[in-house]
């Protein structure tokens, strides 16, 4: 399962990585020929990455679930970092209330890469049951 949850998000950092480039493609080449083929390109091995993440999903949704969580968690912990450097830059915090409060990220960091590589889905029925409109029917 490691080896799955990792390929599974290395495949969704390529994704994120080619989208990028296709959008930088235009400012770094002049010659419109291959900035369209390089584009092509880029947009064929995008999509076959997809449809492989889309098949790994489909197969082992524990993984694709704890991937995407994964990553989430690490976006907010990113996020909470910069904010913490912003408001220190800002007079807000001083050094080591910035200090405590980074370490606290730096801990949550180390936690989320001791996170389990598979979290199991809810069945439907426990999906439906958390949804209000649908109580009583």
């Amino acid at each position: 399962n490691r080896k799955l949850s990792f390929g599974y998000d290395v495949g969704k950092g390529f994704v994120v990585g080619e989208e990028e480039v296709m959008k930088l493609i235009p400012t770094i080449i002049d010659n419109k020929a291959i900035a369209r083929d390089l584009r092509q390109k880029s947009d064929i091995s995008r999509r076959a990455v997809i449809r492989e993440l889309g098949l790994l999903q489909r197969d082992h949704p524990g993984i694709a679930v704890s991937v995407k969580t994964r990553q989430s968690i690490r976006a907010i912990l990113n996020h909470s970092r910069d904010t913490i450097r912003e408001m220190q830059g800002g007079g807000l915090l001083d050094e080591t209330e910035a200090k405590k409060l980074e370490m606290v990220v730096e801990i949550k960091m180390k936690q989320l890469a001791r996170a389990p590589p598979s979290i199991p889905p809810p069945s439907p029925e426990k999906l439906l049951h958390h949804i209000s409109w649908l109580e009583g029917h």
